[in-house]
């Protein structure tokens, strides 16, 4: 999913809002790993807003999934996400 929305070829307004709109639905919905591959793109933001101005990090804490909460945390204060979560996997 995330492949095909990165291929095509959007207006520079619409891109970003679609990649944000998926960061939400996989963080309310737990999809892990598709949080994961969402964050390690550059054109996605973590803060990226919906229309009642919820972040995915909020989404990912009322639904009480920990481990996104987690991922989302760790990549606000850092943006090399990847690096990050593969250093924890690790151990």
């Amino acid at each position: 999913m995330v492949e095909l929305l990165l291929q095509r070829d959007y207006q520079a307004d619409i891109k970003p809002k679609m990649l944000g709109k998926a960061l939400i639905g996989a963080a309310k919905h737990r999809f892990f790993k598709l949080v994961q591959r969402l964050i390690s793109i550059s054109e996605v933001d973590i803060n990226f807003t919906d229309t009642n101005q919820r972040t995915p990090l909020m989404h990912a804490f009322d639904k009480g999934h920990i481990n996104v909460r987690i991922l989302l945390c760790v990549c606000v204060r850092e943006r090399e996400c990847a690096c990050v979560v593969s250093r924890a996997s690790e151990r």
